[in-house]
């Protein structure tokens, strides 16, 4: 088979489109700049790199998930009304998405203020707003874990503008 003529033909069509694809690839690298974000060119005092910020909010997606589905399904277990039981699921399928939806923002600094927002909105829905009665006597829970996760979104906003005091 390989002293066929036809063999050798197909075998240098597919060499040559690997090959100019390497060399494309290998000519990329050196013309590709590090991409700035909204952190590096909004925020003079920032101590965070967009990719750190990146990270520091993808680890929070993950907290915030597990604080709301560990305190929605305590106040599911524990709640004997259907309604309650009903607003608990509520909370868990809606808020999670909603945070996934805020951090995939394509800037990390975008996705930290909707990612914040959401925090405080959650948190004063849940104390004062219209959200205050949905749990009875299990509403404390809810309002402890929003309060949870707003200060830990607030944490990461200290980190993003901490000044060289702490130096």
């Amino acid at each position: 088979m390989r002293g066929c003529p036809l063999f050798r033909f197909h075998s240098g069509l597919v060499l040559f489109p690997v090959l100019v694809l390497l060399i494309l690839l290998s000519s990329c690298q050196a013309t590709v700049s590090t991409k700035q974000g909204l952190l590096e060119t909004q925020v003079e005092e920032a101590q965070l790199t967009t990719r750190q910020l990146r990270l520091l909010l993808n680890e929070f997606v993950g907290h915030f998930s597990d604080e709301v589905v560990e305190a929605s399904e305590e106040i599911f277990n524990a709640a004997a009304d259907r309604e309650t039981k009903r607003n608990a699921l509520l909370w868990r399928i809606n808020s999670i998405p909603a945070c996934f939806r805020a951090a995939s923002i394509e800037d990390p600094l975008a996705s930290f203020v909707d990612v914040r927002i959401l925090c405080s909105q959650m948190l004063d829905f849940f104390e004062t707003g219209e959200g205050r009665e949905l749990f009875g006597v299990y509403q404390p829970l809810a309002v402890e874990t929003a309060r949870k996760l707003e200060s830990r979104i607030l944490g990461i906003g200290d980190l993003i503008t901490e000044s060289e005091r702490s130096k």
